[in-house]
């Protein structure tokens, strides 16, 4: 009987004893997938916080930022500078038809049975030399037009630095060193929670080597960090560098962009100054276009039976007055 009593309080004694080992170990696990969470959405704990490490990650993250929104607001640049470009390009090119469709004096022609120009031989040698120099604006501004586009085109490619292949092995780096932080942060964290969750007492040796494993946890976490650090401060010295350069790239095509606009422009502004260009001037010099030099020989022959209907209408009309005279008297 007493044997059974002791086996049975052992028994107790176990499941007693089992219970909180039981809690503490899905305390632990809850404590780490927290953690992990919590890391994926960016948030630090006491048990993750690396001030250095995080402030070098922050600046590296703005730097990814930066880049991408480079890249989008270049396309975005490139894209309506093309629909201005196309837009106004069409624009010039439908005011100039108008212009020589509309604006030059035309006349009627028998022979082909439409209207058609009539210009002087000093009025054809002008516009002449008008259609060479708009085709020399217009080719200009095009040019100028690409050239900056091309330049668009290469920061969606390059947006802060020169992507050559140093930048690229030190971005690898980077990256790996990252990465090997997280895992030791990780790993950390790991222990810390394995220490706190122990349901051992102090003295115990499972509990001396949990506090071994934070120890060496730490260690490694604090060589990573460091590593991680000096592995960003490269990345950023060659990003500052470089930065420099892109951004004056930039400015100064900007720059040459619209300074090869406005040459072409002032190259080809005198003409709307010119007698072309004024209706008055270019009128007189056509001498005196009226309706019946412009519409021809037909106009002529529709003005004189227009003219013989009066005159016919106006003698039926002195009849009709005499017959009325004569039956009254």
């Amino acid at each position: 009987m007493s044997e059974e009593r002791a086996t049975s309080e052992t028994m107790g004694g176990s499941r007693s004893s089992e219970k909180p080992k039981y809690k503490s170990k899905v305390s632990g696990l809850y404590a780490k997938a927290k953690q992990r969470i919590l890391n994926k959405l960016g948030r630090r704990t006491l048990l993750t916080r690396y001030p250095k490490a995080d402030g070098m990650n922050k600046r590296i993250r703005n730097i990814d930022h930066s880049k991408n929104k480079i890249v989008a607001l270049s396309e975005k640049q490139k894209s309506c500078l093309e629909g201005f470009f196309q837009a106004s390009s069409t624009l010039r090119q439908l005011f100039v038809e108008l212009w020589k469709t509309e604006g030059y004096p035309q006349a009627w022609s028998e022979h082909t049975g439409s209207f058609g120009v009539q210009l002087n031989d000093e009025q054809v040698k002008s516009i002449n030399l008008f259609e060479k120099d708009y085709a020399e604006f217009e080719n200009k501004q095009t040019v100028a037009f690409q050239t900056f586009l091309a330049h668009l085109e290469d920061f969606t490619r390059r947006p802060l630095t020169n992507e050559t292949p140093d930048e690229v092995l030190l971005l690898y780096q980077l990256r790996r060193a990252k990465k090997d932080y997280k895992q030791k942060r990780t790993r950390y964290s790991d222990a810390i929670i394995n220490l706190r969750t122990c349901s051992s007492p102090p003295s115990s040796a499972t509990y001396q080597h949990l506090e071994e494993n934070v120890e060496l946890a730490k260690n490694a976490l604090q060589q990573s960090a460091e590593k991680f650090c000096s592995e960003a401060w490269k990345y950023q010295q060659l990003v500052r560098e470089q930065m420099f350069e892109r951004i004056k790239h930039y400015f100064t095509n900007y720059k040459a962009w619209i300074s090869a606009l406005q040459v072409s422009a002032d190259e080809f502004f005198p003409w709307m100054d010119s007698s072309l260009f004024d209706f008055s001037s270019f009128e007189n010099s056509t001498g005196n276009d009226d309706y019946e030099k412009m519409m021809g020989a037909s106009s002529v022959i529709v003005n004189e039976e227009n003219k013989q209907a009066s005159s016919s209408s106006e003698e039926e009309s002195s009849d009709s007055d005499n017959e009325s005279d004569i039956k009254e008297n």
